[in-house]
């Protein structure tokens, strides 16, 4: 801001609409931080591909107690985003949407009305998600200072975001395009970075595995010059688990320790921890399964998420029951059912509930063969039913038809074995 060097005074008013100004500025701040903190630069997580996010531990949630600083619900929101309590966020971030839209914010409203959308695609509500995400849109649309477009650019990510989650890659394609060409218009490296990124995910989701990686490579190139930074350190993470997918196993642990050392240096806990669990994921990938299980283990010991450390466990059971080692998995199992009930409602919630599931009854069908016990049998199909429908009940309250989709088939290939189909009927029906 340049100061005038003409008179020393300044009337009231002069003074009232420069501290309004300021306050103004600091908030446009805070929400573009916040829109970088709620996004990541890669999306969708398919079921059996758990991954992690930026959280912070469930005993430091915000009170939910109602004020009229919209800045101030924002805040909320962001803890009880990055704590995983989507729900809340929802509730919290309504309040700002509403408070903002009463002041006639335009700017500070389609900001929050874009991170709104972030949480309802976390729990699966996807078409309050679309409605928020187009209000926000519509509102920045012919904006063109550059603070304006980094704010529209972050809200087109998003909708990307939602594209790709429903389907639609190519569409989502098109829009993390756009978002390049704005911040490559407005000087934003970083943001052209994850642009980038997001393109070879799109490019994935389509097949296109080659073009996928040249994009990949590129971003690589780009962020070897950068300082350390937690977007770096987050960035890095996501070439590598996106490596991963396609299958450049030794470029993507490269990465993912280039992030992993970044994460430490910033003392970054959380950051630590998704960088130790997608080391574990490449380990994993590799047959390094003692790596691999150290690599979980340590995630569990470092990350402040409580979804991030029953996903570690979730793969370190899998990786037991490979192994066939048994007495090893059961003692994990009553440590992963302790903590599912705790973490808030979500799309990754359920998830993990259907993971647990299907691992519960391959233990106990485990413990069964080598024990030649019916107990253990009946047992696993009676627990992994009853997980399963609850499952689908929760699924069915988000509105969430994939995930919905995705816990029904796995009921029905627990009873394909057993054939008790009206049993079946009779859990998914069960409020």
């Amino acid at each position: 801001m340049v100061k005038s060097k003409g008179t020393s005074k300044e009337t009231l008013p002069a003074r009232g609409a420069k501290t309004l100004a300021k306050f103004l500025c600091l908030v446009l701040y805070f929400l573009i931080a916040l829109l970088c903190i709620l996004t990541s630069p890669l999306l969708a997580k398919v079921p059996n591909s758990i991954s992690s996010s930026s959280q912070l531990p469930i005993n430091s949630l915000t009170s939910l107690a109602v004020t009229a600083d919209p800045a101030s619900l924002l805040q909320q929101g962001k803890v009880l985003y990055s704590n995983g309590n989507y729900t809340k966020a929802v509730e919290v971030l309504q309040q700002a949407v509403q408070t903002y839209r009463q002041q006639g914010e335009s700017l500070t409203l389609a900001a929050t009305l874009s991170n709104l959308s972030l949480a309802y695609q976390q729990l699966g509500a996807w078409s309050q998600a679309q409605e928020a995400i187009t209000e926000s849109l519509n509102l920045l649309k012919g904006q063109d200072e550059n603070q304006n477009l980094q704010i529209f650019a972050q809200s087109l990510d998003i909708q990307g975001r939602l594209q790709l989650a429903m389907g639609q890659p190519d569409a989502a394609l098109t829009t993390w395009r756009q978002t390049e060409e704005i911040y490559k218009q407005t000087n934003n490296k970083s943001g052209v970075v994850r642009s980038l990124i997001n393109q070879a995910q799109a490019w994935q989701a389509q097949g296109f595995y080659p073009r996928a990686v040249k994009t990949l490579d590129q971003v690589k190139e780009t962020l070897e010059s950068k300082p350390d930074s937690i977007e770096k350190t987050v960035s890095l993470r996501s070439l590598g688990d996106a490596l991963l997918v396609v299958g450049d196993l030794k470029k993507s642990r490269e990465a993912l320790e280039q992030s992993l050392t970044i994460a430490r240096n910033l003392q970054s806990n959380s950051d630590i921890g998704a960088s130790l669990f997608s080391l574990g994921n490449n380990a994993r990938k590799q047959q390094e399964k003692p790596q691999a299980i150290a690599y979980y283990q340590q995630t569990v010991e470092a990350s402040p998420s409580p979804l991030t450390k029953i996903q570690a466990q979730l793969n370190h059971l899998g990786l037991l029951i490979e192994d066939q080692e048994w007495a090893k998995a059961q003692t994990l199992l009553p440590l992963i059912e302790s903590q599912l009930d705790q973490i808030p409602l979500s799309r990754a919630s359920i998830y993990a509930h259907v993971n647990y599931s299907q691992s519960l009854a391959k233990v106990k069908s485990g413990i069964l063969h080598a024990s030649n016990s019916n107990y253990y049998l009946e047992s696993s199909k009676k627990d992994s039913a009853v997980l399963l429908a609850r499952a689908i009940q929760q699924s069915h309250s988000l509105g969430d038809k994939r995930a919905e989709a995705y816990a029904l088939k796995s009921l029905g290939g627990l009873y394909e074995e057993t054939r008790q189909w009206t049993e079946a009927q009779k859990l998914t029906q069960e409020d």
